[in-house]
């Protein structure tokens, strides 16, 4: 989150990436973003910045931290408080593809809300602003946003009134977005009834129910295209009476082989579909068990060849049946429909090839090729050299990690402000092996001080000014442990530390995160973080000496 502003009076040219405000929702940059106190620093240039949430985070009290003049800080912070899970109902999907319903079990305290009842405030009053103001260049994208569902059209699909938007009494309703979310019949339609939802994503077909390619239906997510289907007519489950397939609730596992698929448990994208590439399990054309699975005793799908028709509890996935003139493709989401060993479109090549971390205390690569890290690794808007410490530099000779504790969550805001798990954890710690406490003088508890390329830098003149200097080392309390084991790698012994990154500067409990470590690098693909893996180095806090040094 790069949140730069140009001093244009002293010839900074105006960069894309500049951010004027941040709704932030459930996120604490400030304590889990990466070289975090940039992070910090980037956010004094916003104009303005929306927090909602439970506590006062990091991310909503960055103005008034350690060190900091709020005064010189011209930010405008809105803190919104927000309603906790269990006060809200709603959809949560989780990495098993689960879109499970989730009931609301009390209200939540005070003037909190739930997040879609401020988003729909907030997003009614810019329209409102924006149909006032026919001059801006936004007033007819803004102000003619359709919000709400389908008109004329109820939650359920039922013809009737809608006149409230995604409202229903007044508040907004959940189930009204997720059947949006599902799709449904645009007006212009010619192949199915105008408000009806969609019953499943296009398939090769135009069959009359699923996602057409026309312009006649449209939906918020193509993946969640059957979860909230009409509930009656076709389309509709016996067990989500409403439409809503994400509430079904049997607790039966209906798999032939008890694999345990509990098809009837929830909603699974795409179209309930519980095993991805399920296809792949029978065996394909021009075998003598054509249809037939290959392992029986996982039984998920079959295919009957003489009666055309699939057994099994999961929903098959491929376009076309095996056998026959046309070959069943399992892998739908492959071009060639088939598995792939070469992954063709990738920045960093067809095959993959070992790189080590940006940021590694090895050299040269291990496995003995010729490059050690990733010549195509995604680097955030603003430039990283000044602050890259070389691989192998002799400053910076541990390799460090960061990981997290059963005791806290995340960035820590949900956790830190629970007295009995402050009292569980009340520091943030660094694992340390025996042999590296040995060289240091380090025992168990002491306070350590760690340090990166990136504690207190001072940007070179060609960056913004806005920004001149950031970085901090990190001050936690040593865990002496067997767990942590010297390497010998190439004849050289690499020690290494693990950090756990909970931390901030508000809440019952408080300390460093092991973000103030870490640096603003992504996977070459996909841009996730690597922020897992870093060079550092390491001291006791009273007059220690950092590794190497005399």
């Amino acid at each position: 989150m790069t949140a730069w502003k140009a001093d244009l009076g002293k010839g900074v040219p105006e960069k894309d990436q500049y951010i004027h405000g941040l709704l932030c929702w459930g996120q604490n940059p400030a304590v889990g973003g990466a070289s975090c106190d940039f992070e910090r620093k980037a956010m004094e240039n916003l104009q303005w910045l929306v927090v909602a949430e439970l506590w006062e985070t990091e991310t909503a009290a960055f103005w008034k931290r350690p060190d900091v003049d709020p005064l010189s800080i011209n930010t405008e912070v809105f803190l919104l408080p927000a309603a906790a899970s269990y006060e809200k109902q709603g959809s949560v999907v989780n990495s098993g593809r689960w879109s499970q319903w989730r009931y609301k079990a009390l209200d939540p305290p005070g003037q909190a809300l739930d997040d879609l009842e401020i988003i729909n405030r907030l997003a009614k009053k810019v329209i409102s602003l924006y149909e006032d103001d026919g001059a801006s260049p936004l007033a007819d994208p803004v102000a003619n946003l359709h919000w709400g569902p389908y008109p004329g059209k109820d939650a359920h699909g039922v013809d009737g009134s809608s006149p409230n938007g995604y409202e229903t009494a007044g508040h907004a309703d959940p189930h009204k977005v997720s059947w949006e979310m599902n799709g449904y019949f645009c007006p212009s339609s010619t192949t199915g009834t105008p408000g009806r939802r969609v019953d499943g994503f296009f398939n090769g077909t135009t069959t009359v129910g699923t996602l057409q390619e026309d312009g006649q239906t449209s939906s918020g997510n193509w993946l969640y295209c059957s979860h909230y289907v009409n509930p009656t007519g076709t389309g509709s489950d016996p067990l989500a009476p409403n439409g809503n397939r994400q509430e079904k609730r049997d607790t039966v596992d209906n798999s032939a082989s008890g694999i345990g698929l509990y098809s009837d448990w929830s909603y699974a994208w795409p179209l309930n579909r519980r095993i991805i590439y399920n296809g792949a399990s029978v065996y394909q054309t021009n075998h003598p068990k054509v249809g037939q699975p290959l392992a029986p005793a996982k039984y998920v799908i079959g295919y009957d060849i003489s009666n055309n028709l699939y057994s099994g509890s999961d929903v098959p996935d491929g376009y076309t049946a095996p056998g026959g003139a046309t070959p069943r493709y399992p892998f739908i989401m492959h071009r060639e429909g088939q598995a792939h060993i070469f992954g063709p479109g990738r920045e960093d090549g067809p095959f993959p090839e070992h790189y080590e971390p940006w940021e590694t205390a090895i050299t040269p690569n291990p496995l003995g090729t010729g490059i050690l890290t990733s010549p195509t690794l995604f680097a955030h808007a603003r430039p990283e050299a000044y602050e890259h410490p070389g691989n192998g530099d002799p400053e910076f000779p541990i390799q460090g990690t960061t990981y997290r504790v059963t005791e806290h969550w995340q960035a820590g805001q949900m956790t830190r402000n629970n007295p009995w798990l402050c009292q569980l954890q009340p520091n943030a710690f660094v694992e340390l092996s025996e042999e590296l406490a040995v060289l240091l003088g380090i025992v168990n508890g002491d306070m350590v001080e760690i340090k990166t390329k990136r504690s207190n830098v001072v940007s070179p003149a060609a960056l913004p000014p806005v920004i001149s200097s950031y970085g901090q080392t990190m001050k936690a309390a040593a865990c002496v442990t067997k767990r942590f084991k010297p390497y010998t790698i190439a004849g050289d012994t690499l020690h290494h530390i693990g950090v756990i990154w909970h931390f901030g500067y508000t809440g019952h409990c408080t300390g460093d995160s092991a973000n103030l470590l870490t640096a603003h690098i992504g996977d070459a693909n996909t841009g996730i973080p690597e922020s897992k893996c870093f060079i550092c180095n390491i001291r006791k806090l009273d007059g220690g000496s950092y590794l190497g040094e005399t």
